[in-house]
């Protein structure tokens, strides 16, 4: 019975020689935590936003080949040019 009573108040002792540093470990673990969900929300977002400026540039680029196409002859754009289709309608009449 004592034996057991000695191994109960070693169990109860251990726990109190735990150091200063680590009582404060579990708050400081949610801590960092928190902060590396806010930074992988952040870099989602931005990664979000870049994809929506590539997107904004390519349309862009598409406009202005289709812009180019529609006065320059030599232009390897979209679609005839202007002459081009100037030609086709005069041609026609």
């Amino acid at each position: 019975m004592r034996f057991l009573a000695i191994l109960r108040r070693k169990a109860k002792d251990t726990s109190k020689g735990r150091h200063e540093a680590d009582r404060g470990r579990p708050k400081q673990i949610a801590d960092d935590t928190k902060q590396i969900e806010d930074d992988t929300k952040q870099i989602a977002d931005d990664t979000k936003q870049i994809e929506d400026h590539t997107k904004q540039i390519e349309d862009h680029t598409k406009q202005n080949k289709r812009r180019q196409s529609s006065w320059d002859p030599n232009s390897v754009g979209l679609g005839l040019g202007y002459f081009e289709r100037a030609k086709l309608s005069h041609s026609c009449n």
